[in-house]
């Protein structure tokens, strides 16, 4: 069993993908339990901006993971 590889191209530039193993799979839901929960964890009198800000963090981090 071999993990799948995929050619990207853009721009002139390629770069291979590799799929996620198991455990790079696992790491990664463990890693946005932990990242969803400090975002739950934040103290209720940030402004709603500043909450705005943080979820999009979030996002950029767990989409930058990958």
């Amino acid at each position: 069993m071999f993990l799948n590889t995929d050619t990207f191209n853009y721009g002139g530039h390629s770069i291979v993908l590799s799929e996620l193993s198991a455990l790079q799979r696992v790491d990664y839901l463990k890693f946005i339990q932990q990242r969803t929960a400090d975002y739950d964890a934040q103290p209720e009198t940030l402004t709603e901006a500043e909450r705005q800000t943080e979820f999009m963090q979030m996002g950029v981090d767990i989409n930058a993971w990958l």
